[in-house]
């Protein structure tokens, strides 16, 4: 009797390439999400699926999401031996996976600010101009872990941000100078409010 083919032996061996496959997909997606949050606000379970904020109870609580995407691969390309696949499959879960968390991230900030009332309306306010300046007296800057204030950060589509900042740059000197005022204004309330955090820890005296 002919020896018959039997599949799926190397078990050590798919295991290697599942671990190895899944650590490539992991680097490329912590690499997008890095382009878009500081890694140090970036924050991993170990265990668990739900959380909520203690010590600021403003911060809504939340639930871990699932997330899926697909790759297909060509029972030719595996007949070929294509190894070109490899690469292939894993570039594009990875771009699936920065795509479904993008999508996620701003529809969890929308659904927040909507909740909060920290939107602004273009129609209400006029003009993208002056929507731009009521989102600059809303919005409260931040400060880094250098002591140095973090200028907000648009998102837009490319034909929205072109006209936005067609608008913007087409407006009189007195506007510049109202975003100046309140870019000033914003920076040192949010320098107040680091030093007012910064005084409720004891710091080491210096020798």
């Amino acid at each position: 009797m002919a020896d018959r083919s039997t599949f799926f032996e190397m078990a050590d061996e798919a295991s290697g390439f599942e671990q190895a496959f899944t650590k490539a997909i992991s680097v490329l997606k912590r690499g997008g999400m890095q382009s878009m949050i500081a890694e140090e606000n970036i924050q991993r379970f170990s265990h668990g699926k739900r959380w909520n904020h203690r010590a600021n109870p403003h911060t809504v609580d939340g639930e871990m999401q699932t997330m899926s995407v697909e790759w297909a691969t060509p029972f030719q390309e595996i007949v070929d031996g294509d190894l070109t696949l490899i690469p292939r499959a894993i570039q594009s879960i990875s771009e699936q996976m920065h795509g479904a968390q993008m999508r996620m991230m701003y529809q969890t900030l929308s659904d927040v600010c909507d909740a909060n009332g920290q939107t602004v309306d273009v129609a209400a306010s006029g003009s993208n101009a002056a929507a731009f300046l009521d989102m600059l007296r809303k919005i409260e800057f931040g400060v880094d872990r250098d002591g140095n204030v973090s200028m907000p950060q648009i998102h837009a589509g490319h034909q929205a941000a072109e006209k936005m900042i067609a608008d913007l740059e087409a407006q009189p000197p007195e506007f510049a100078a109202e975003v100046e005022r309140l870019k000033a204004e914003k920076s040192e309330a949010a320098l107040a409010r680091e030093r007012e955090r910064r005084s409720k820890f004891k710091m080491p005296e210096a020798r």
